[in-house]
């Protein structure tokens, strides 16, 4: 006869609390992860936030001139041309300007002022031509009238103009404006003082024109 003693098996409810604790131990672990995780996630939004507010994106313009070429757009208060290429436009500007004749005179400014000067600007030189005479000089005179340089245009001044909100150029050129009838030839010294202002491409494939000029003898 077998008198031993038969093990005692572990208490139900004790098992049942064991399994408990593991599963809140488990439940606790996963809940840390995810807010670790969390936390970063978090982190991570912010500082992409934050840079995305402080960083600024600047937009490029170009245009496109009449043969295909893009040009960089350039805001109205700043230079868009060296000031070589500044002095060049202005003299190929006077000398196409004042070439004309008796029988063109006046197509032939309005053609230019419109190629070459600003509006305001343009309006002004027909109308100083015309108050001082000029044009009833050339018709009456029957004259040939030609401008040829005799110096480079100088700048002589460049700034942005805080009235216009556009950067500008002054310049000044020298040079011989000769007038022609059948039989005599003749010519003045003159002084051109010129200013020079920035303007849309779209009115100018430069993006210049010119808003002011005087003309004196020397």
């Amino acid at each position: 006869m077998n008198n031993k003693t038969p093990k005692k098996s572990k208490p139900v409810k004790q098992v049942a609390v064991a399994e408990r604790r593991e599963f809140y131990k488990d439940a606790h672990a996963s809940l840390v992860k995810l807010a670790v995780t969390s936390v970063v996630c978090l982190v991570v939004s912010i500082g992409l936030a934050i840079y995305s507010h402080s960083s600024t994106t600047k937009n490029v313009y170009f245009a496109t001139t009449d043969d295909g070429r893009l040009v960089n757009m350039v805001a109205l208060n700043t230079p868009n041309q060296k000031d070589a290429n500044v002095s060049a436009w202005v003299q190929e500007a006077i000398i196409e300007t004042f070439d004309m004749n008796f029988h063109n005179m006046k197509s032939q400014i309005a053609k230019s002022s419109m190629k070459w000067f600003t509006q305001s600007g343009g309006e002004a030189l027909v109308q100083s031509l015309d108050s001082e005479g000029y044009f009833d000089t050339i018709i009456r005179n029957k004259l040939i009238v030609a401008f040829a340089p005799t110096h480079t245009p100088v700048i002589t001044k460049k700034f942005y103009n805080s009235s216009t909100g556009k950067y500008t150029w002054h310049l000044q050129m020298e040079g011989l404006l000769t007038y022609r009838t059948q039989t005599k030839v003749y010519s003045d010294t003159v002084v051109f003082a010129i200013e020079v202002e920035r303007i849309s491409l779209r009115e100018d494939p430069k993006g210049m024109g010119i808003s002011k000029i005087i003309l004196r003898k020397k």
